[in-house]
């Protein structure tokens, strides 16, 4: 699968996703002129509570009879299959107050949905944020997919993550701290919402699209790697990027791509609706 998937932003978004998640930690060493990282905590395998060992119900003895009836449930509760999310940013879109698709996002969408299905995978779900451009690109995105599922979910709307970035963002707005309170609660919610391992009843592996925003997708990338999420502003989403998230049956989660936009026409690579003219892509 992974040979089909367009991978052009992958090998330095991953690096950046995960290098610049420890730029508030980073000390140098002036003398040697080298940068020490902090050795990352030990991987929480429980982290969406989902575990073997959190599910099943614990030894009430060390009786022979009471080990057999854990080994079982061990064995019954284990998940096998891989769940896929693939996240879309919407396309570019019109800054007035409908913030429907401008001409640019509407084909971005239509290209972005070409690609997914050309992929021929088993889509088991589109799951849109209800803001209207990201609801419009998977509208447009699920025309290329038969018989799915599909929905709009306030969850997925635009918003900030609790923790500020670091560094502190040069911009004019900054979103207060009551804003980032009530926004960081919706974030998580979506999160633990839609980022889990795979039910033990869940024999094939599935694949599922989630349209939604910037700041949502960033905030999902660093959470679901637990790296630290000040880190967000350092990753650019452009539009229609496509970021593909694997949770193993394990608990592992990798990131397989990030923001790839290998299949858009290079008119068409655009960022907060800006042609990305002078990027090096």
């Amino acid at each position: 699968m992974a040979s089909r998937f367009a991978r052009v932003t992958v090998s330095v978004a991953t690096t950046v996703g995960i290098c610049l998640g420890y730029n508030s930690l980073m000390k140098i060493d002036l003398q040697s002129n080298e940068y020490h990282f902090p050795l990352r905590s030990p991987w929480d395998y429980n982290w969406d509570r989902r575990s073997v060992e959190s599910s099943v119900k614990p030894m009430r003895s060390n009786s022979l009879r009471e080990k057999e009836r854990y080994e079982r449930d061990v064995m019954e509760y284990q998940p096998r299959a891989v769940r896929n999310i693939f996240l879309v940013r919407h396309g570019s879109y019109l800054q007035n107050t409908t913030k429907l698709l401008d001409s640019n996002g509407v084909a971005q969408a239509e290209l972005a949905g070409k690609h997914l299905s050309s992929l021929n995978l088993p889509i088991n779900s589109i799951v849109w944020s209800t803001k209207p451009r990201a609801t419009q690109t998977g509208q447009i995105i699920s025309k290329y997919f038969k018989n799915v599922s599909t929905r709009g979910c306030m969850l997925l709307e635009e918003g900030h993550p609790e923790t500020p970035p670091e560094p502190k963002t040069e911009e004019e707005w900054e979103p207060s701290p009551s804003s980032r309170f009530i926004d960081g609660a919706r974030l998580e919610a979506a999160f633990r919402k839609y980022f889990h391992r795979a039910e033990p009843s869940q024999t094939e592996d599935s694949w599922d699209i989630l349209c939604c925003h910037g700041n949502i997708i960033r905030y999902f990338v660093l959470r679901s790697l637990q790296l630290p999420i000040d880190a967000h502003l350092n990753i650019e989403a452009y539009n229609a990027g496509i970021t593909w998230i694997k949770i193993h049956h394990n608990g592992i989660v990798t990131l397989e791509s990030f923001g790839d936009t290998g299949f858009l026409p290079y008119h068409l690579i655009t960022l907060y609706g800006r042609h990305c003219e002078g990027h090096q892509l």
